[in-house]
């Protein structure tokens, strides 16, 4: 099973999965190596609470993260209350001052009051949701993922997602910049890793505004983006790129298409047509607009002469096919 959701008891010296065997930790909070840094490359707050440990099936930790500091709990419900409905009732007054100084007609005020009531429940519900507890801490190790989430109090159980990469066999990424009249609205993302038939086994997915393209070191992101990298090592191997046999290595796009890199060539087959190059024959290799493109000689494409073109989003092991790329053709993006 590759994502298991379950929910962790939490015990004095144990942490058990509700559905499995119990796994054995230390009690107290998980307390990281010197080595690890948060998922965004940057060292770790000292006052992060890891409240959960990383599992051992993940392998050793590179990178880890959580939004909970020490020593803090959830909120009083009585200062929840009041931090929750002070907005609302203090529209509710001003409301009420604004229709008297203004003497409005019955018709007009009652106008104003509907309208103060629908922004002071807007204004309750989101104070709910924002001053609610609610907590996610996540690890990204040599041999998978974990992230764990606790909700309401310290003393409820978390609930667990585990990932291991011996379980996927392929990775696709996508970034999508949205944009209404040129004016930009946000950036979604989506990691998907599929068996070798293709069928989810986990995904990542998430939105963020940054109109640089660099999200606040806090965002998700990052979390996808060192688990792809945590993956894409785990498929290079020590060696660099996964070599097969024959020296090439073969990444699937969209349905049957594929390209093939190996020792000074590029192969590739798609619906469309197929080909072959050699180092000599590809003058350059760019990455733009979510696309790879290969300029090469002699080979005419739909999009333009000498142009090979192929989307990030449908090429499986994305990351890895850079690495084979410069290693195996000698040209780097």
């Amino acid at each position: 099973m590759l994502e298991r959701l379950g929910r962790f008891q939490r015990g004095p010296a144990l942490l058990m999965w509700s559905d499995t065997q119990p796994l054995e930790f230390a009690s107290g909070s998980w307390e990281p190596a010197a080595s690890v840094t948060t998922h965004a490359g940057e060292s770790l707050d000292p006052s992060m609470d890891f409240f959960s440990f990383p599992p051992a099936e993940i392998g050793e930790v590179a990178t880890a993260s959580s939004t909970l500091r020490r020593n803090k709990g959830p909120l009083p419900l009585l200062l929840r209350l009041v931090l929750v409905l002070s907005p609302g009732l203090l529209a509710l007054v001003v409301g009420e001052r604004l229709i008297e100084s203004l003497k409005m007609e019955r018709g007009d005020s009652d106008g104003v009051r509907i309208v103060v009531l629908l922004v002071g429940l807007a204004s309750a519900g989101s104070l709910w949701r924002v001053t609610r507890f609610a907590h996610t801490c996540s690890f990204v190790g040599a041999n998978g993922v974990a992230r764990f989430r606790m909700t309401r109090s310290r003393l409820r159980s978390c609930k667990a997602e585990v990932f291991q990469f011996a379980d996927a066999s392929e990775l696709r990424t996508s970034q999508t910049r949205h944009y209404h009249a040129f004016l930009y609205l946000g950036t979604e993302y989506n990691f998907t890793w599929t068996n070798s038939v293709g069928e989810r086994r986990y995904r990542l997915k998430g939105s963020y505004y940054s109109s640089a393209g660099k999200p606040n070191a806090k965002c998700g992101f990052y979390f996808a983006l060192s688990a792809e990298r945590a993956w894409s090592a785990v498929l290079a191997g020590q060696s660099g790129a996964p070599v097969e046999q024959d020296g090439s290595v073969q990444f699937r796009l969209k349905g049957l298409d594929w390209v093939r890199v190996g020792p000074g060539f590029v192969e590739f087959s798609t619906k469309w047509t197929a080909g072959k190059f050699e180092t000599e024959q590809i003058e350059g290799a760019t990455m733009s607009g979510g696309s790879f493109c290969l300029w090469c000689t002699d080979f005419k494409w739909a999009s333009g002469k000498g142009t090979l073109r192929f989307d990030y989003g449908h090429m499986a092991n994305a990351r890895v096919f850079l690495l084979a790329l410069e290693q195996l053709v000698g040209i780097r993006i």
